[in-house]
């Protein structure tokens, strides 16, 4: 006999998870029409979607933080893989759009498996010679009908983007036009340019209020985080106290001792993501991309992770992330002027620049 495969797509259900996390609000509706949590085939997604679930239930928002918290207190948490999982699944799809067409699939998969199951049961059923045979082709009947016209089989529904554009949220700017809530900014030029001097000083802008470069005006004192993946303490300290700026409202991430800063690591990921939950900073300063992942710049698959948990972060939090980015050595770009620079003068993959909302360069 001819073993059946169990029709399961586990890829398109943390895709369903993910989409959730991406944009809670909206995606977890869509779903609910869809999905029960049964109809998961991985055992850890039942577990992970119904943590959803009763995180909305008691009012509270869904991300990455409640639904951890809410998988702690079940003590299901690492039975579904720990908090790093639940990061990743947010790296399973690059956005929520697609978010009723994963649900369908997983849906369909649960049907497949339901008719397994079915003809499992004819089968034994028609092994038993001792039981009335109308009585189970009646079972069997009520059994497909119930698969049939089950409720989720209607056609999928397709928003345009007059119904889409109303349920996005406008963005908000820490620095108008130039430093984005919610995002990554990127800022580059070619070593010894000024980067680290640049951020530093937008640093001192936020902490005391002081008008932005522009002329703009600054109203709030904010926290800034600054993660030093250079391990250059010392400059930091000299340039601060040079500016008088208030060190109580300065926090900087350095490594473990005797270790690199490794923002790819989990240990890592969570000890940023404490501090920015913790501490509400208007800006958190990334120095440099080069110096806090051990991969390559030029491929998709070196930097979309990283990228993809920053972006999660800034986004979750409401915060603005400036990255700071170093330009290409080659074409004389110290020398060009300020207009004549171009995204392709920056180092690395496209995809650097195609996840940053904002794009700045300094020569």
């Amino acid at each position: 006999m001819t073993a059946i495969m169990v029709p399961a797509n586990v890829e398109a259900e943390a895709a369903v998870l993910g989409s959730i996390l991406i944009d809670p609000d909206n995606a977890i509706a869509k779903v609910q029409a869809i999905l029960e949590p049964q109809h998961f085939y991985n055992l850890k997604h039942q577990h992970i979607y119904a943590a959803f679930r009763h995180v909305m239930q008691r009012g509270e928002h869904i991300d990455y933080l409640t639904v951890t918290t809410e998988l702690q207190n079940q003590r299901k948490l690492e039975s579904v893989g720990g908090a790093l999982y639940i990061s990743q699944l947010i790296n399973a799809v690059p956005s929520a759009v697609n978010v009723e067409t994963y649900a369908r699939m997983v849906y369909d998969s649960w049907r497949r498996r339901q008719v397994i199951n079915l003809a499992e049961d004819v089968a034994k059923l028609a092994g038993q010679h001792g039981d009335d045979v109308s009585s189970a082709a009646d079972y069997i009947q009520a059994r497909l009908q119930e698969l049939i016209y089950a409720p989720s089989t209607t056609a999928p529904q397709f928003q345009s983007f007059a119904e889409l554009a109303s349920t996005l949220p406008k963005i908000e700017w820490l620095w108008q036009n130039w430093l984005p809530r919610g995002f990554i900014s990127l800022l580059g030029a070619v070593p010894g340019a000024g980067k680290s001097l640049l951020a530093l000083d937008l640093c001192r802008r936020i902490i005391h209020a002081m008008p932005w470069p522009d002329g703009t005006p600054n109203h709030e004192q904010q926290n800034v985080i600054y993660v030093d993946g250079e391990m250059v303490p010392q400059i930091l300290a000299e340039r601060a106290e040079n500016w008088n700026i208030d060190l109580t409202r300065l926090y900087l991430m350095l490594p473990n001792p005797n270790d690199c800063l490794d923002l790819t690591r989990h240990e890592y990921q969570e000890k940023l993501r404490s501090m920015v939950s913790a501490l509400h900073p208007g800006l958190v300063v990334i120095d440099s991309l080069s110096s806090i992942q051990p991969k390559g710049e030029n491929s998709v698959e070196d930097v979309r992770s990283l990228l993809a948990y920053l972006n999660d972060l800034a986004r979750t939090y409401q915060t603005s992330i400036l990255l700071i980015h170093h330009l290409r050595k080659s074409g004389g770009a110290q020398m060009r002027l300020p207009f004549d620079m171009g995204i392709d003068d920056f180092r690395g993959s496209g995809h650097i620049i195609a996840m940053a909302r904002s794009v700045m360069g300094l020569s």
